[in-house]
């Protein structure tokens, strides 16, 4: 038998190597630590969230996403496929009708017992958890891995990260003090350790409720009041006619942002992080509150009541 060429050997060295490749399989860790392998890149992919179709798409695998949840309304393909529920409910049956091999959703409404029934038919899980601005660029790359994209969620990543630094580059020395709304009946905020309190921060602006404990906490209106809010940052879900007025937010500046720029902890939150970032800018020398740290009532864990 002839002697292989130096060319042939080194192609077969290659061929071995991917195929080695192959029997490994990929694997990514999600969002709460948890490691997601497949023997293979998965070739099906349902999203269980609207900011969750958003990471598939964004590593240029947007093609093998079959199944999104309600509202995925971006990119414009996503909203030709078919439904598979919603963040909080999932069509089991549509979900294997799909013959979904990986499916992306969101650690917070994701509940544990429902996870488990995907995993047990054979679909394996990643969940999304970003506490940070900053995280979503790993779970671009994590999600990349898994669905065969590696190389788009690692450039994906890398142009957020670089929008990041762009922002913190141009961050005033003293942030502007807001109150940060998301919800206006009742009057929610959220806890400093939430993506959409991170994105405040980067933009320039302080929460004048960072010292809760809670992601979500509920607001007294009479509280609100005390602290004298001179900036409200909000999704446009959000209405300023629907607060109640003991919270005296009639003369405060609104700031009302897309809901999927900043209430979707997805690519596209770094826009409205450089959004924010702009209309802060516009008047950075909004009055400072009043101090104080009362006025707080829990949500979740406890009865949601003031």
């Amino acid at each position: 038998m002839r002697c292989l060429s130096a060319a042939a050997a080194a192609l077969l060295a290659l061929a071995l190597a991917a195929g080695g490749a192959s029997a490994a399989g990929v694997e990514a860790t999600d969002g709460l630590g948890r490691t997601v392998r497949l023997p293979q890149p998965a070739r099906r992919v349902v999203t269980l969230a609207p900011h969750a179709t958003e990471l598939v798409f964004a590593t240029g695998c947007g093609a093998r996403v079959v199944g999104v949840s309600a509202w995925s309304d971006h990119p414009p393909a996503a909203r030709r496929l078919p439904r598979v529920g919603d963040a909080f409910r999932v069509d089991l049956e549509r979900v294997v009708a799909l013959r979904a091999e990986l499916a992306v959703g969101w650690a917070s409404a994701l509940r544990p017992r429902l996870r488990a029934r995907l995993e047990a038919l054979g679909v394996a899980v990643y969940l999304s958890a970003p506490r940070r601005v900053a995280d979503v660029a790993r779970e671009l790359e994590g999600v990349g891995r898994l669905v065969g994209c590696a190389a788009g969620g690692r450039r994906a990543a890398a142009r957020l990260r670089a929008a990041l630094g762009r922002l913190a580059a141009r961050r005033p020395a003293r942030p502007v003090p807001v109150l940060i709304l998301v919800s206006a009946r009742p009057l929610l905020t959220v806890g400093p350790r939430t993506f959409m309190a991170d994105a405040v921060r980067l933009a320039g602006g302080r929460s004048l409720f960072d010292g809760i404990a809670t992601d979500v906490a509920r607001l007294d209106p009479e509280a609100v009041a005390v602290r004298r809010p001179a900036v409200v940052v909000a999704p446009d879900s959000v209405r300023p006619a629907d607060v109640p007025a003991a919270a005296g937010l009639a003369r405060a500046r609104w700031i009302r942002l897309p809901a999927a720029l900043i209430a979707r902890p997805g690519p596209r939150l770094v826009e409205g992080v450089r959004l924010l970032a702009s209309r802060l800018r516009d008047r950075s020398a909004a009055a400072p509150a009043a101090a104080g740290r009362h006025g707080l009532c829990s949500q979740g864990g406890g009865d949601g009541r003031c």
